[in-house]
Parts: C-alpha cells; structure tokens; sequence
C-alpha cells in the first residue's frame, strides 16, 4: 500500500506522485507562458472509473507531446505530481502512455 503524504506549497496543496488510468474528455490546448522559466503549457481533462475528472498539465517538452499525441477519447496511464487548487485536481505529467483497449 502505497501512502501519500500531503504538504503545502504556495498555498497550493501537492500530493505526492501517482498513477492514474483515465480518458480523454478534451482535445489538448496548448498556452505560450511569457515572463516565465517556463515557455509552454498544454492541459486536457480526463475522468477516471469512478467518474472522477482531473486537469492533466504539462510543461515545455511534455506540453508540445501532450498537444501532438494526445486525442479526444483515448484511454491513458499518466504518472506525475497530483495538486488540489481551487477545488480542482490537477495532476502534472511526468509520463504518457497509451492504453490498449478493446476498442482500439
């Protein structure tokens, strides 16, 4: 059994690292960051088993493969950071792959 620790950083709550399975709900959109250490942010959502639906985000390399490979209804593993902000799970992608299934 795997424990997540919870802890504050700049107001936002970060849980540690997890896994998730989930479809896609969305077609990736892609942001340019100006003034930032950061130049490019892709983000979609999935929703999960439960009916549960995360913001996935990724950053620079991982924002330019989420919005050239990612596609609406496509089922994925995502390893990365899990945040709650504003009520909303977000999860950074570490990892991206895609799930076979029945129907692909």
């Amino acid at each position: 059994m795997k424990v997540l620790t919870l802890c504050i950083l700049g107001g936002v709550q970060v849980v540690n690292e997890c896994c998730v399975i989930g479809k896609v709900l969305n077609e990736p959109e892609l942001d340019f960051l100006y003034q930032s250490k950061r130049s490019s942010v892709a983000y979609f959502w999935i929703v999960l088993s439960n009916n549960s639906k995360i913001r996935v985000i990724g950053y620079d390399d991982n924002a330019d493969y989420i919005y050239q490979t990612v596609k609406k209804d496509e089922v994925l593993s995502i390893e990365g950071i899990l945040r709650v902000s504003k009520n909303t799970l977000e999860l950074e992608a570490t990892e991206i792959e895609k799930v076979k299934t029945t129907e692909n």
